[in-house]
């Protein structure tokens, strides 16, 4: 469990972080795609072969994928723990200057001290 004054200055940072997951996974469905998209173009230049379930279900997979992508990410919860580990890792005065914490992780007090 993470201290609640902690967690309510982490849920900006781990919102933000979590999006970030999801658009990088998106992105990288969309690049796949694209290149799979563009062999499929130079197949049909360079061969003449085409047929007619080949863009539909291209279309259908890139739309799968996408939704998998999605219900995958809104099943998954932001991992507080793991992002104040990167933010100690990265050192307070740049974790402070670098997510605008503005010193919030001064009100972090490990367990059991005053």
């Amino acid at each position: 469990m993470i201290d609640r004054p902690l967690q309510v200055h982490l849920e900006p940072i781990a919102r933000d972080y979590h999006y970030w997951h999801l658009w990088r996974a998106l992105a990288r469905c969309w690049t796949t795609m694209a290149l799979v998209g563009i062999g499929l173009i130079l197949l049909h230049r360079l061969t003449g072969w085409w047929a007619a379930w080949v863009f539909p279900l291209f279309i259908a997979t890139t739309v799968v994928w996408a939704a998998w992508i999605r219900q995958r990410w809104r099943r998954s919860k932001p991992d507080y723990r793991a992002i104040a580990r990167q933010i100690e890792q990265a050192g307070v005065a740049q974790a402070v200057d670098r997510l605008s914490l503005d010193g919030m992780l001064a009100l972090w007090r490990p367990a059991g001290t005053n």
